[in-house]
This record gives structure tokens, C-alpha cells and sequence, in this order.
């Protein structure tokens, strides 16, 4: 769902909030120029650019007929064939966005996202990268031609990459309602408890990382969906009640100006949260994960 986040109401920052980094290790991108699909739905808004964001940075990504789509995709349309019922869907927001689907066709809410893409018999490959940062939604004009944009002469990203190879961190969350709290809708995030280095990472149909069995193996997992393998994990905060157990390099003693606005998103480590940084804040996580891609 898009969210319309309002401005900070501070006079050093009236740009909205960066999307946290995910990359701690070098690696190497993808080649040539890729798109968004321009039927994705909406996440939320960024401010600086006045445009919506589409998929969040650090999102596993895959190919629909030559688009970008988050990873998950392919597992929704799989089970959506089998007979089961969409979870992915466009929301009152897409609608008054004039949001199209696969088909070129106006979507209505609660409308299933893989649904017109089964009806084209189209389908979603497996994973292929990671996004490199937040991706806007398609303006058009093969990213180039101005006068074929929605809107005129308007358009702040005119192509996109992935990263193919690299060592990333991510916040771990510990369900799925905790993560549908996070104040940063559609940020990347790893979900599960009693991560251990060593396990095998893969997605689930909403493009959030998870283990790929408890065990030190792929368990029923394809090898095509096998992302990578966990080498770190760091626990700051209890996973049930997010409590604080550990603090991060001691900047639980920070005083910061108190955030009277209300919103986590103005949220600084400080002595009033326990020192918690912004990758574990936005989220709502109680830790961090690292894991390097070894499928590419």
C-alpha cells in the first residue's frame, strides 16, 4: 500500500527519509538498462523526487517479460495457478493512481497483481539480483523519450541495475505482523527467528528474505530460489516484545532533541530507544543479518 509519509517537520532535513544501505562488501551489477514493470503497485512516496517508489532497495528482483518484478512474484503466480487465492493485490491507492495491470487495463482494488499475467500466460523467472536502490515507478518512454513520459519531461530515473554479486545486511524481523508495523512500508527485510550462519537464504511471495530450511541444507526449496548463506547475525533486541537487550556501539547514550512529531521515521539513536539505528527502527527488527549472494 502506498503511504503518503509526511515531511519531517525539522529545518535541516525537508527531503523525507533515505531507504537504509544493505551492501557491506564489493560486488559487481548487472549490465545494460532495466525497468520497473510499469504494472507494479505503489510502496510509498518519495518526497524529494515526488514519485513513488515501487520496490524498495535491497529487494530481490526477477524478470517478467524483460521487467523488473520483486522475486516473490514468481512464487505468487505459482501458487495462484495451483488454485490459491492471491495475496499480492492493488489497493484504493493504486486506483486513484491510475495504476494499469499487466493487460494495459485499469486496475480495481483488491485486484491480484499476478492475475493478468496469468491471463496473458506469461510467467516470472527466478531470482536474479538485488535492487540497488529504491525503484520508481515507470514513467514511460523506454526511460529516454521525454515526450512519451506520464508526464511531460518528467522523469528522475531513467533506468535501473541489480546487484548480481555482493555481501548485504539486512533487519531481521520477527513476523510478519510486526513487519507490516514497520514505520518505512515495503523496506527490505529478513524475516524469521533463530537465524544461525550457515543456513541457506531464499524469498518468500512477498520478496522477504528467509532461511531455506532450519537445517544447514536447501530443504524443499529449489535451487533456482537459493540466494545465498548467512555469515552473521546480530540480535539487539528481544524478537517477541523488541525490548532492548543490546546496545549499538554505545549509542544508547546519545541525547538527541526529543521527536515530538510522533512519527519513528524521526527517530535518531538516542538514550530514549536504546541506541537502536535507523536499518532497525525503519523495519521494526530486533536484529541484523549478513549474507553474501552465491548463486551468481
Amino acid at each position: 500500500m502506498a503511504t503518503n509519509i509526511q515531511y519531517k517537520s525539522t529545518d535541516y532535513m525537508i527531503s523525507g527519509w533515505v531507504t537504509p544501505e544493505v551492501k557491506v562488501a564489493e560486488g559487481f551489477d548487472s549490465v545494460g538498462r532495466h525497468h520497473p514493470a510499469p504494472f507494479l503497485p505503489l510502496l510509498r512516496l518519495n518526497q524529494e523526487q515526488n514519485i513513488n517508489v515501487v520496490i524498495s532497495r535491497g529487494t530481490p528482483v526477477a524478470f517478467c517479460e524483460g521487467w523488473l518484478v520483486p522475486a516473490g512474484y514468481k512464487l505468487e503466480l505459482d501458487a495462484v495457478k495451483a488454485g490459491g487465492t492471491a495475496t499480492i493485490k492493488y489497493t484504493a491507492e493504486d486506483v486513484r493512481a491510475g495504476v494499469k495491470n499487466f493487460a494495459g487495463a485499469l486496475v480495481t482494488k483488491d485486484e491480484g497483481v499476478v492475475t493478468s499475467i496469468i491471463a496473458a500466460t506469461k510467467d516470472v523467472s527466478f531470482f536474479v539480483g538485488i535492487a540497488n536502490y529504491d525503484m520508481f515507478e515507470y514513467q514511460g518512454g523506454e526511460g529516454w523519450n521525454p515526450t512519451k513520459f506520464k508526464t511531460y519531461n518528467f522523469n528522475p530515473q531513467h533506468a535501473v541495475s541489480y546487484k548480481m554479486d555482493y555481501h548485504f545486511e539486512y533487519p531481521v524481523v520477527a513476523t510478519a505482523a510486526q513487519y507490516e508495523a514497520a514505520p518505512l512500508p515495503g523496506v527490505a527485510a529478513f524475516l524469521g527467528k533463530g537465524l544461525k550462519a550457515g543456513q541457506f537464504v531464499t524469498y518468500d511471495k512477498d520478496s522477504l528474505f528467509v532461511v531455506a530450511d532450519a537445517d544447514f541444507d536447501h530443504g524443499a526449496t529449489p535451487k533456482e530460489a537459493i540466494v545465498g548463506q548467512i555469515s552473521q547475525v546480530f540480535t539487539y533486541r528481544d524478537p517477541d516484545t523488541l525490548a532492548v537487550t543490546k546496545t549499538v556501539n554505545k549509542l544508547d547514550e546519545v541525547v538527541t532533541p526529543q521527536n515530538t512529531s510522533g512519527n519513528k521515521l524521526n527517530d535518531l539513536p538516542n538514550v530514549r530507544n536504546g541506541g537502536m539505528p535507523q536499518k532497525i527502527g525503519y523495519a521494526n527488527a530486533y536484529g541484523i543479518v549478513r549474507f553474501g549472494l552465491q548463486t551468481r
